[in-house]
């Protein structure tokens, strides 16, 4: 998973530790679960990604699904990195956080707000649907914004558990 040659995660990655044959420089940590987040730096453009580490033990469709979803609110998929222990699904970096916090932190939330955020959430689940995937770990720890000054700019993320599915029937079809 570091540069060098050396692919091991037991040791947490502090900032300056280099990714994906030094690609990509680690800031910090911003999660963790099954699989650790970094927020990273592409060191060939200086954009700040978002850098998911999922063990190759917990091989997931998540890169294969971001690679056929491109739309407005859903994360993008910008790279993807094989190590001998992990593959490294870079993404965009959501820098507005959780959905949620921001509602929390927000003095004034108005339906119509609430309203525009879930119907882009909606959007893009019927996106995927249509497209024959279903997310199956929609919940607000996966609602993200791009950026904290556009709450509407909400996206889904956390495709780990994607999987396909049969796309729906056609309403003309019966």
């Amino acid at each position: 998973l570091v540069s060098g040659g050396d692919t091991s995660t037991d040791d947490k990655m502090g900032g300056g530790a280099r990714l994906a044959a030094g690609r990509y420089e680690v800031v910090s940590v911003l999660g963790e679960s099954n699989c650790t987040v970094y927020h990273a730096r592409d060191t060939a453009t200086g954009a700040d990604v978002a850098i998911k580490a999922v063990p190759r033990s917990k091989q997931t469709r998540e890169a294969e699904a971001l690679r056929e979803l491109r739309h407005p609110h859903i994360v993008h998929l910008l790279d993807e990195r094989c190590t001998a222990s992990h593959t490294l699904v870079v993404q965009e970096r959501c820098a507005g956080g959780e959905l949620l916090r921001s509602v929390a932190k927000a003095q004034a939330y108005s339906e119509l707000r609430a309203a525009q955020a879930a119907a882009r959430v909606a959007q893009a689940i019927a996106f995927m649907h249509a497209r024959g995937w279903a997310h199956r770990d929609v919940k607000p720890e996966n609602l993200l914004l791009r950026t904290a000054r556009d709450p509407s700019s909400v996206v889904l993320v956390d495709f780990g558990l994607a999987a396909r599915v049969p796309p729906p029937p056609r309403a003309d079809a019966a």
